[in-house]
């Protein structure tokens, strides 16, 4: 049944109807692609990217780091997989030598990875500098 409704909608999840609230697929289908993904990702996935630290002010005193466009767009793919509500997705990252687990919180059609005060003081860390990320999500 998997391979009928991935191959009969073209290989894009999104057709699928596990992100589209309009598919005609019915909720125990959906479920069962779901189910059917949730093994295929048993593995993590691990992107890396370089960004700039910004200051937001949002419900935390951190800086944080916005994903890439393209990056978020595949993290937004397995969301309703990995998340546990909000939209916020719990990662492991890791800058330099430090690595924490944190939450991506979603804005503006893109995720921003939080870096804690003790990060920032771990790797010297200040808004605007340019530095390279990986982050384990699922």
């Amino acid at each position: 049944m998997y391979a009928d409704i991935l191959s009969s909608r073209g290989n894009n999840w999104e057709t699928v109807g596990l992100f589209n609230k309009e598919e005609l697929l019915s909720a125990e289908q959906q479920c069962e692609v779901l189910r059917f993904i949730r093994r295929l990702i048993s593995v993590p996935m691990i992107i890396e990217f370089e960004g700039e630290i910004i200051h937001w002010r949002g419900p935390a005193p951190y800086l944080f780091i916005p994903v890439p466009e393209e990056v978020s767009a595949d993290i937004k793919v397995i969301s309703a997989i990995v998340s546990y509500g909000w939209g916020v997705i719990p990662v492991q990252a890791r800058i330099g030598a430090t690595e924490w687990r944190t939450s991506l919180f979603p804005k503006d059609g893109r995720y921003l990875v939080p870096i804690r005060v003790s990060v920032q003081r771990a790797e010297d860390l200040q808004v605007g500098d340019r530095v390279s990320l990986r982050l384990e999500v699922g």
